[in-house]
């Protein structure tokens, strides 16, 4: 049997410290091997902190201490890895207080070199050795004391059945020991030669006896005896800290579960010694991940805590079990390790559970009846899908033994252990089917009646399958003849009952009479040929040679007491010595022909015109299957089927039997629609198809009584809102009449009779269809019809409002009809159609506002604005912000609606910037209100600039400063401007944007800006120092701001800066203070 494939994800550990370095500790080392050799993979799968999902990665950076920034000189002359603190911003961090500035330039040059030169060594250095055997070791650069580590061997061999160790040694070429082992192994297949790259991970204890050490992968060939090594590897142990991060080790999940498989799963991970570490499995959705005992079709099976002394970490595993019929196939999941002391995870990446259900088999047909002599055919078929099947076996068994009848083969091979039995292989790839065709003779009858099963066997036993079982039941063949026999009274009649026993001992025969009570046995007959009858009017005799048996049964049908009883079903059978030998019984029905009579037609006393209603026909016959028909009489010589020549339906034939001369009284009954073809005569005839002839009864005429159609409109009365629907609908029972079309009219006070719509019986409309959705919902026999009215529009409303009417048009001018009418009344609820506010309100713009309200006609309503205060509203004039200055009323001709509209003004100054407010119209007479959301009333109050002081008196040889402060209100603004007033015009000296940034125009001038949510302060500071351009200063000056929405207006300040020195002294003299300033 093949062993199970399991897919092992085993991560190997990984020194703690690397959380000290970002994206991995591997970034900061350099790997030669993966500089040259870009066809080795190295494959190193690591739980990373915070839940991170395992992966692969190949880095190639320089290693920590090969980068300047990351090193420091203190006075202790230690070097230590980065921590997370050396990670931090200089701003973030205190600045060290024993660091010469000096000599960490010197140092760091030095180390520069240093690292400059062994960077340059591991790049000559060649990527392996040369070396046929393909042994290569991969570590790092160094190692923390105590800590456990990893070191990788890979080789390249076609067959890698060899051992490689890991070994190391010290500067006397001696071999140290370290506890060492693998915890992990890849094979991985490369080349077209078929060699294939196995990886060996091995986990160490990096002691410090190790240092200076050389680390080498070795193996000795199983073959040749000869030992194997690869190049050597400095091992470099350093003093750190070691805090062991959680770490998932191995994550077992087999590829597929069968049902007969270990239902179990585990993982195993490690944690710091210290550590309160918890394994745990989830169960991965898309987005989400939950525990997997949330399901109940998985259970902890086991939890195992190890410890291995001196080794810093603390292994531990979980063992899962699961119900296969009950989990979900392709369930993902993944293990999840959790250090709760340092709040950190390690995951694996979500794996597919893969179940495999029994495989069916199928035994068809799952039951049949064979007789002797004849063939029987069953299959065995199976969906094997990809599996590969040995066997397929078909057994058989009955009460006495069981016995394996054929095992047919993958190969084509059929073993079969019964001669009776042909075998052949039909289909054999993924759907599995095979034929048997078994001979039923006299000498394996006895054998062959029973129950086969199939069963089928798989190279892998650990696919469960099925037993799937049918039954074979061979029986003898009994014959009646004939199997209708007719006879009339008066006469003697014989049935024939031939037996095919094929000369098996048998009992007896038994003539058996069916009837609405059971069965009877009427004659019997022995093995010695004894004939016995169980009533008078039944004798038979018997013949039989070495294959036949014939019975003959005689009839008494004279006339008198049980000739009746007669008129039955009659059945024949053979009781065989050996009870296992089917027989089958046959049948055979005996008809006394007896005449019919008393024909009659029956019709109701009167006929409604349009109604439907019944027309029977009785009749004595000798049994319920005559045929009998209602026609009509065209003339003397001309009668047709009632159903051609009218509108009727066969409904139904009832029959009560007549003891007294054996027949029964039977009735056939027609459902008939009244109209006008029924002004006709119609008769019944009975067709005897003993006698050949036909019995009929008298025409006669049905008495019709005039027609009417009644039409319904509905509801009568219906009170609707403007903005509803309004539905209507006109009901007519026309019943057979043929309608033409239906018409909706309307009248109101104002207004004369006019039709709005027609409905004809094609469904085709005519009038206000976009008005009125008129749908015929049944327009045969009852005709309904359903009218909407979509009440959307102002214009519509008087017009809608008012009496319909119902009117019906038949093809037939003949049939009355009936109309009928409803009222609809159409109310306009309180809208407010219209309520405007300015967004915003500018201090130059039309300060007022105004809502504009839709009321029902003749109603009593008013239309008012209110102040919005949380869930609370007041009148807007009790605010005297505020003032009513416009009330307009007018009434919309012919929509029996009018308007109102109300206008109000604010004080621009005083009014509070913010204000909610909302419009309410009322009406008093339906006590019904509208409204609308509050809306804010939002004012753009103007900026204004200031500047102190406005006169500024300026010394030669001092600096002085202009303040510029801005009320800007929080408005998104782009700049602020300093410009100079002077002759020439308006120069931009100094520039504010609203990123903070400060920019001068002028080398004499330079600023400073604070920014809150309401000003913006900027101070502007003048250089009065002797020199060139001094006396230009002596100006006015101007400060202003761009705001992004140009519509708020903004007012600019003024300041005058005043020289309180003569600026005209000659060009000599000026030189002079200048020197002298000096």
């Amino acid at each position: 049997m093949d062993e199970e494939h399991t897919a092992s994800h085993i991560v190997p550990f990984e020194h703690p410290f690397v959380e000290h370095y970002p994206d991995g500790l591997e970034n900061y080392f350099h790997h030669p091997d993966e500089e040259f050799n870009e066809d080795v993979h190295h494959h190193n799968h690591t739980g990373r902190p915070h839940e991170d999902i395992l992966h692969h990665h190949h880095h190639h950076t320089l290693p920590w201490w090969a980068d300047g920034t990351n090193w420091t000189i203190s006075s202790d002359e230690e070097s230590e890895p980065p921590t997370d603190y050396d990670k931090l911003e200089s701003t973030d961090r205190p600045r060290p207080q024993s660091h010469a500035t000096c000599f960490s330039v010197i140092g760091l040059l030095v180390l520069a070199l240093l690292g400059g030169g062994v960077a340059l060594l591991i790049f000559l250095l060649p990527p392996y050795p040369d070396s046929s055997h393909g042994l290569h070791i991969e570590t790092k650069t160094e190692y923390v004391e105590g800590s456990m580590d990893n070191i990788t061997c890979s080789l390249q061999l076609a067959n890698p059945t060899s051992t490689v160790e890991l070994i190391f040694i010290d500067s006397e070429n001696k071999t140290r020991n370290s506890t060492t082992f693998v915890v992990n192994e890849e094979v991985i297949s490369s080349d077209a030669k078929c060699t294939n790259l196995t990886y060996f991970v091995y986990q160490f204890k990096a002691i410090k006896e190790l240092n200076g050490s050389i680390a080498k992968c070795s193996l000795v060939d199983d073959l040749s005896g000869e030992t194997m090594e690869s190049d050597g590897s400095p091992i470099n142990v350093i003093t750190g800290i070691v805090n062991a991060q959680p770490m998932v080790t191995e994550f077992l999940v087999k590829d597929i579960f069968y049902s007969k498989s270990n239902h179990s799963f585990s993982c195993r991970a490690t944690f710091d010694d210290n550590a309160n570490g918890t394994i745990e499995i989830q169960i991965c959705s898309e987005k989400s991940y939950k525990p997997i005992t949330d399901d109940p079709a998985f259970a902890l099976k086991e939890t195992t805590d190890e410890d291995f002394p001196g080794m810093c970490t603390s292994p531990k595993s979980v063992v899962y079990n699961f119900n296969l019929t009950q989990a979900s196939n392709g369930t993902r999941l993944r293990c999840m390790a959790t250090d709760h002391n340092r709040n950190i995870s390690a995951t694996t990446e979500c794996l597919p559970l893969v179940l495999q259900p029994p495989v069916q088999i199928k035994l068809e047909p799952k039951d049949q009846i064979a007789f002797l002599g004849a063939l029987a055919e069953m299959f065995c078929n199976a969906n094997v899908s990809t599996f590969e099947w040995k066997v397929i076996h078909l057994d058989y068994r009955n009460s006495l033994f069981s016995q394996r009848f054929v095992s047919v083969y993958n190969n084509g091979t059929i073993h079969t252990f019964a001669s009776m039995i042909e075998s052949v292989i039909i289909q054999k790839d993924n759907i599995v089917n095979i034929s048997y065709v078994i001979n039923i003779n006299d000498a394996n009858v006895c054998t062959l009646d029973g129950e086969y099963s199939c069963n089928i066997e798989f190279l892998d036993d650990a696919i469960q399958t099925s037993v799937h079982s049918g039954n074979l039941t061979v029986k003898a063949i009994v014959k009646m003849s004939p199997t209708v026999l007719h006879t009339r009274l008066d006469s003697t009649t014989d049935l024939m009952c031939s037996i095919y026993y094929r000369g098996y001992a048998w009992s007896s025969i038994n003539i058996a009479q069916q009837n609405k009570s059971g069965s009877f046995l009427l004659l019997n007959v022995s093995s010695n040929g004894n004939v016995k009858s169980k009533t008078t009017r039944i004798n038979g005799s018997v013949t039989k040679d070495d294959d036949y048996i014939n019975v003959t049964v005689s009839f008494d049908v004279s006339p008198g007491s049980g000739v009746c009883e007669l008129n039955q079903t009659y059945s024949c059978d053979i009781q065989l010595i050996d009870s296992s030998i089917g027989t089958i019984a046959a049948n055979s029905i005996l008809i006394l022909e007896i005449p019919v009579t008393d024909v009659q037609i029956h019709l109701q006393p009167e006929y409604q015109y349009g109604l439907s209603d019944w027309i029977n026909c009785t009749a004595n016959t000798i049994d319920k299957y005559t045929p009998m028909f209602l026609e009509v009489c065209v003339n003397e010589s001309t009668f047709i089927p009632l159903e051609n020549a009218t509108n009727s339906t066969y409904f139904d034939i009832v029959s009560m039997p007549k003891n007294e001369n054996c027949s029964v009284q039977k009735m056939l009954s027609h459902t008939v629609v009244v109209d006008s073809k029924m002004n006709v005569s119609v008769r019944c005839r009975v067709y005897d198809d003993y006698f050949k002839t036909s019995f009929i009864s008298d025409c006669v005429s049905p008495n019709i009584s005039p027609a009417s159609v009644q039409v319904i409109l509905e509801p009568k009365s219906q009170e609707r809102f403007f903005g509803s629907t309004a539905e209507m609908f006109c009901h007519a029972n026309a019943s057979i009449f043929q309608w033409k079309v239906i018409h909706l009219d309307f009248q109101n006070s104002s207004s004369l009779p006019q039709r709005l719509i027609s409905v004809y019986y094609d469904e085709t409309k005519q009038g206000l269809e976009n008005m009125i959705n008129a749908t015929l919902l049944r327009k045969d026999v009852i005709v309904n019809i359903s009218y909407v009215f979509n009440i959307s529009e102002i214009a519509t409303v008087c017009f809608l409002e008012g009496k319909y009417f119902c009117v019906l048009e038949l093809l037939d001018d003949s049939v009355q009809t009936t109309s009928d009418s409803g009222t609809l009344t159409i109310h306009v609820q309180p809208m407010v159609t219209e309520f405007f506010l300015q967004d915003p309100y500018y201090s130059e713009s039309n300060h007022s506002f105004s809502c504009k309200a839709t009321f029902n006609d003749n109603t009593n309503v008013s239309l008012e604005i209110q102040q919005c205060n949380e869930n609370s509203y007041k009148t807007l004039t009790d605010d005297s912000d505020f003032a009513l200055i416009e009330t307009l009323d007018n009434e919309i001709a012919g929509n029996c609606t009018h308007q109102i509209s109300i206008v109000y003004s604010f004080n621009f100054t005083t009014a509070s910037n913010g204000t909610l407010l909302r419009c309410l119209a009322v009406d008093n007479t339906l006590k019904l209100n509208a409204t609308v959301e509050c809306l804010r009333l939002v004012l753009q109050r103007p900026v204004f600039v200031e500047m102190t002081p406005m006169t500024l008196y300026a010394r030669l040889g001092n600096t002085s400063e202009l303040t510029c402060s801005v009320y800007y209100r929080g408005y998104a603004w782009s700049t602020v401007n300093i410009l100079q007033q002077n002759t020439s015009g308006s120069v931009l000296l100094l520039n504010v944007s609203k990123d903070g940034e400060v920019e001068s125009k002028n080398a004499r001038i330079n600023g400073s800006v604070t920014i809150s949510e309401d000003y913006i302060n900027v101070t502007v500071s003048f250089d009065i120092s002797p020199g060139s351009g001094v006396c230009e200063l002596n100006q006015t000056y101007s400060c202003d701001i761009q705001l992004l929405d140009t519509s708020i207006s903004t007012t600019a300040a003024n300041s005058t800066l005043i020289l309180e020195s003569k600026c005209t002294l000659p060009l000599q003299f000026e030189s002079m203070i200048s020197l002298i300033f000096v």
